[in-house]
């Protein structure tokens, strides 16, 4: 089972704990907590997800999953980041991953209207995480199946 650390802005939805609870040990640190425990949560954690409204090209200098993914990656730890919306931009995917943001996601399910994005945030954010949550499950049953299976070669 997967350990992540779950770091969001205060306002965020609270359906992203829940959405990876099932599938993984959690724990979720909120800007207001300002991190102060975030080297002892990172050490426990095996990946951390954060999130923004927007992954986009200042997300690298300064915005709060750069801060958190660059403390994650000095711990030897992944990052994944989500958003309402998130930049496809070569140079800037280039800089998240220097910060330690391996992954993006984007909340967004297709086009619509601004008002019914924000109607869905939270149940969008759910998808996501549980998407997420299914892929990293399904990443450590093939790590545990790895290590414990011989493989020949042919």
């Amino acid at each position: 089972m997967a350990a992540i650390l779950s770091v969001f802005p205060v306002q965020a939805p609270r359906a992203v704990p829940a959405a990876v609870r099932s599938a993984c040990s959690t724990q979720q640190y909120g800007r207001e907590s300002n991190l102060a425990h975030g080297r002892e949560a990172c050490a426990w954690a095996d990946v951390i997800i954060t999130g923004e409204g927007s992954i986009d090209s200042q997300t690298p200098y300064g915005k709060v999953p750069s801060g958190i993914a660059k403390l994650a990656q000095s711990q030897g730890k992944p990052t994944i980041a989500i958003g309402g919306t998130v930049t496809r931009d070569p140079h800037t995917v280039e800089a998240l991953n220097e910060t330690g943001i391996v992954a993006t996601f984007g909340i967004a399910p297709g086009p619509a209207d601004l008002t019914t994005l924000i109607a869905n945030t939270e149940r969008n954010v759910e998808i996501t995480c549980a998407a997420i949550a299914g892929t990293l499950r399904v990443a450590s049953a093939t790590a545990v199946t790895a290590a414990t299976s011989p493989c020949e070669s042919v």
